[in-house]
């Protein structure tokens, strides 16, 4: 993938003939060795690892990357969830994700692709411990043998009550 890659607006909402077959488009990468994928609806655009400035303000904010002028913070999801496994960085990315008008950015070893999942294929997270970060999951996907977390953006963005997108 290529800097500033664009991918989905801001508001922009899912196909409503895939929403009503109860199927949805989810972007999906790999962070830590584990295969994760938000809503393609939430994804705004994707970015190179090196252009995020390093910051230390805490464990799973790994440091923020300018997006349309705002400083959004770029979060190592992973740490988030409480697995131990560092981002490995070669060829990382950042997918920039929104809700309404708050931006995140989530490290990702790399992108994989668009993959559409319908509700057959999904299921609940299992109960989870608050503390574990596993809330930030609205479940798990399966397509043949790759299981996917599947994240749950507008959660995230409001407990990390990240800077607001200016359109």
């Amino acid at each position: 993938m290529h800097t500033n890659t664009y991918v989905s607006p801001p508001g922009s909402e899912p196909d409503t003939a895939m929403a009503d077959a109860g199927c949805a488009d989810y972007l999906t990468y790999r962070a830590s060795g584990r295969q994760y994928g938000a809503p393609l609806h939430k994804v705004l655009e994707l970015r190179r690892m090196d252009e995020v400035r390093p910051r230390h303000r805490g464990d799973a904010i790994i440091g923020t990357i300018m997006v349309h002028g705002i400083d959004v913070p770029v979060v190592d999801l992973p740490a988030m969830l409480g697995l131990s496994r560092p981002l490995q960085e070669n060829n990382a990315e950042v997918v920039i994700l929104h809700s309404g008008d708050c931006l995140i950015g989530i490290a990702a070893e790399c992108v994989i692709d668009v993959t559409t999942l319908c509700a057959a294929q999904m299921r609940l997270a299992p109960a989870i411990r608050m503390e574990d970060g596993a809330h930030y999951l609205l479940g798990i996907g399966k397509i043949e043998q790759r299981v996917l977390a599947l994240l749950d953006v507008d959660k995230l963005l409001a407990d990390l009550h990240p800077l607001k997108f200016a359109a």
